[in-house]
């Protein structure tokens, strides 16, 4: 399981976060974050994730991942999973060491 936790503890408490699978839904703060990694990852199982390409400029942060999981939402089950390959590219406004806006 992956530790969100950990994860959220990298943005700034009053950090943004957009998904650019639906970029008009904004979350605003470190507890509307928690929510929606918590409810986009409570589909998969059997994370592993690789970075494969980072670059920095400035306070901007790029980088070009790879998660394999185990799918488990609906249509699939537990049960009844599915392997998937999901690739992404994360681009990160970091200060003083947290990420302060984030759209992938």
């Amino acid at each position: 399981m992956l530790d969100i936790k950990a994860l959220l503890s990298t943005f700034a408490e009053d950090a943004i976060l957009q998904d650019m699978a639906d970029p008009g839904r904004l979350h605003h703060g470190r507890d509307e974050i928690r929510s929606f990694l918590q409810d986009y990852f409570s589909g998969l199982r059997d994370l592993s994730v690789e970075i494969l390409t980072l670059a920095t400029s400035g306070e901007k942060v790029v980088g070009e991942i790879e998660v394999l999981a185990t799918y488990i939402a609906p249509p699939y089950s537990p049960e009844h999973a599915r392997p998937v390959v999901l690739r992404y590219v994360v681009i990160d406004t970091v200060r003083g060491g947290l990420v302060h806006h984030e759209r992938f």
